[in-house]
């Protein structure tokens, strides 16, 4: 048996997959979203975009989504290199989702919730190394306290 490197966007990007399918995932998200769960800046707007239809249409936006990004995208003040690569990345995780097989919900809550744990706590860390580099202990030490 063959084992790949592990992809470390993968649980990103199935879970927020998940957040275009489940409702019952945005549920549990939508309280605590606080609209950088991921390291992707494109995860973070696609799952904005899942919590806000969330939160006016009481469901997951399916294949709506497709209609808020071109709502999105619609903005005379975008660029068209983020346009792209935005519609890009979307279209990736809509043909993935296509092929995706169904998680149990609770392990998908149980996914989530560990996964933007960890992408907190490596910013918090990488922000403490930051105030460290700069000697600035006393303010890396009220990080810790935080």
């Amino acid at each position: 048996m063959e084992v790949k490197a592990s992809d470390n966007s993968q649980p990103e990007r199935t879970i927020l997959i998940n957040m275009i399918k489940s409702s019952y995932l945005l549920g549990r998200l939508a309280e605590k979203w606080d609209g950088s769960f991921f390291k992707n800046p494109w995860s973070n707007l696609i799952g904005d975009w899942c919590i806000t239809y969330f939160k006016k249409y009481k469901k997951s936006p399916k294949k709506s989504i497709r209609k808020v990004f071109e709502s999105w995208a619609a903005n005379p003040q975008r660029d068209k290199e983020t346009i792209y690569s935005v519609e890009s990345f979307l279209s990736g995780l809509l043909q993935e989702a296509k092929t995706s097989n169904p998680i149990n919900r609770e392990f998908l809550v149980d996914l989530t919730d560990s996964y933007c744990n960890r992408v907190r706590l490596q910013r918090l860390s990488e922000s403490i190394e930051r105030k460290l580099d700069s000697d600035q202990q006393k303010e890396a030490e009220s990080l810790v306290r935080q």
